[in-house]
């Protein structure tokens, strides 16, 4: 089922590396929206088939180094996009803070820190989303994100600086 879902997907991914032709403005945002929508098809289908495999019981995660600023650019970059299509603020930590290597399964991380950015963009009128990072001492990560979205009193939303983490 996964290679009938993502062949056709590849294929129109593939069209985006146009993007590294010279292309006027109007087909440089054609070819970056393009991009955006098959990148999100592609993680609505890999969702779909994740939860197949809850069902069945056969889902495992993966243990291997990861960077976290890499992983962390590649969640900013998509998520700046949605923010500002929204005209929403996005403040994520410094990423040179967090060029360091950790052991987990950079795919699930990105997946559930990507949902739950989605859903703040989606249900934030207005304001800005915050994604904070920290790491203990014994490399565990602690990610927490705030937004001001459905179900949030005015006094929990108030604007307040970004503070480093």
């Amino acid at each position: 089922m996964s290679h009938e879902l993502r062949t056709p997907l590849h294929a129109i991914t593939g069209f985006s590396l146009l993007r590294l032709t010279p292309l006027n403005s109007q087909q440089t945002d054609y070819i970056n929206h393009l991009h955006a929508a098959a990148q999100h098809q592609q993680q609505l289908i890999g969702n779909a088939l994740d939860i197949a495999r809850i069902n069945n019981q056969s889902l495992t995660l993966e243990s291997r180094p990861f960077r976290l600023d890499l992983a962390l650019r590649e969640i900013n970059s998509l998520i700046a996009s949605q923010t500002r299509q929204h005209n929403l603020e996005y403040r994520s930590p410094p990423l040179d803070r967090l060029k360091i290597t950790l052991l987990g399964d950079r795919t699930r991380l990105t997946q559930v820190l990507l949902n739950l950015l989605t859903n703040a963009v989606k249900y934030t009128p207005e304001g800005q989303i915050e994604l904070n990072v920290a790491i203990t001492p014994i490399s565990i990560l602690h990610c927490q994100i705030a937004f001001c979205g459905k179900g949030y009193r005015n006094r929990h939303c108030q604007r307040r600086p970004a503070t480093p983490v």
